[in-house]
């Protein structure tokens, strides 16, 4: 009995460090500064589109598997578009152990990727 139970809890365990979905958070702040500043901005991906009224600032968006694309446009119409990708996480590998069962839940909520840099650094132009 004693041994049914320390291999439940090992594998309780693992499926816990395996799950990104689990163990971090569904959501990723990104920083996006613009030359010049002051500028509006759309960020975009499969999981939805987040407004930044003013750079510099942060926008937090949904992680995501897909690309997120950030335009931005200043008051002087000056604009500019760049993209972030998406990379899987470390926690993510973590679901080989579980035979990728939580991959697919992972993949579903996006909270096995990450993008990287989480920042952007836009030079606006005509």
């Amino acid at each position: 009995m004693r041994m049914k139970l320390t291999i439940v809890s090992l594998i309780a365990l693992i499926a816990l460090v395996g799950c990104a979905t689990v163990t971090a958070e569904k959501e990723q702040e990104i920083l996006i500064t613009t030359t010049p500043d002051k500028a509006r901005c759309t960020a975009t991906n499969g999981a939805g589109r987040w407004e930044l009224s003013r750079t510099p600032g942060t926008v937090v968006v949904d992680r995501h598997f897909s690309p997120l694309t950030i335009e931005c446009v200043a008051p002087d119409r000056t604009h500019g578009t760049t993209v972030l990708l998406p990379k899987t996480r470390g926690r993510a590998y973590g679901n080989i152990l579980l035979g990728g069962v939580p991959a697919i839940v992972d993949a579903n909520t996006g909270a096995g990727y990450e993008y990287e840099p989480a920042s952007a650094t836009l030079q606006l132009t005509p």
